[in-house]
């Protein structure tokens, strides 16, 4: 798992580069995501294509 910032409240954007924890480009597939605003968890599928 990689994390890849901390946004404070309001809108915001995280963008991924495409690189694992180790900095290798990830593989093509179907990945999941979490965004955890205050105590909730949100989960979604993303789909890397390269």
């Amino acid at each position: 798992m990689r994390t890849l910032g901390v946004e404070l409240a309001g809108a915001g954007v995280v963008r991924w580069d495409g690189l694992d924890e180790s900095g290798h480009q990830a593989a093509s597939g179907v990945f999941l995501f979490a965004l955890e605003p205050g105590a909730a968890r949100i989960t979604r599928k993303l789909a890397l294509l390269s």
